[in-house]
């Protein structure tokens, strides 16, 4: 029951593949995502040297 409603809805990788068939916009989008890496890995060297990291 659960998976269907995954298979159906737009949620997950279905809103993703429907985005993509219909030629629609999605967000967050690429851009967001380089920027929570780049956070992240700011936070992970600055965990590992104990220094602030500048963005």
């Amino acid at each position: 029951m659960v998976m269907s409603a995954l298979r159906q809805q737009p949620v997950g990788r279905r809103l993703f593949i429907d985005a993509i068939v219909n030629n629609l916009p999605i967000a967050p989008d690429f851009s967001a995502g380089h920027q929570v890496q780049r956070i992240t890995d700011a936070a992970v060297t600055s965990h590992e040297t104990s220094t602030a990291q500048n963005l």
